[in-house]
């Protein structure tokens, strides 16, 4: 495990330091070998991971979605409850 984290933590160390520098060449290979040190090699390797990366996007996406829908619930509760209480004073008034 230990050997696992001292590799990962390398890749990525030099993924951050290539970076801040903007050598988008050596970025991206490390970045390519630290996605190869996760996914593996071969194609099924690479269509589980854009599987997974497909999936995550899905989640996020519907994850905004219900937001968007809760928002709009509320706000529409708000309203009701607001036209609720003008009819109560109007009522009240009589």
């Amino acid at each position: 495990m230990t050997d696992d984290i001292n590799i990962i933590e390398d890749l990525q160390a030099n993924v951050g330091f290539y970076w801040e520098n903007r050598d988008g060449k050596d970025e991206l290979f490390y970045l390519d070998w630290l996605i190869r040190v996760h996914v593996g090699n071969g194609n099924e390797c690479f269509r589980a991971f854009t599987e997974f990366l497909y999936k995550q996007r899905i989640e996020r996406d519907m994850g905004k979605a219900i937001l968007e829908v809760r928002k709009n619930k509320l706000n529409n509760l708000r309203i009701v409850g607001k036209n609720n209480k003008i009819i109560n004073l109007n009522e009240d008034d009589k």
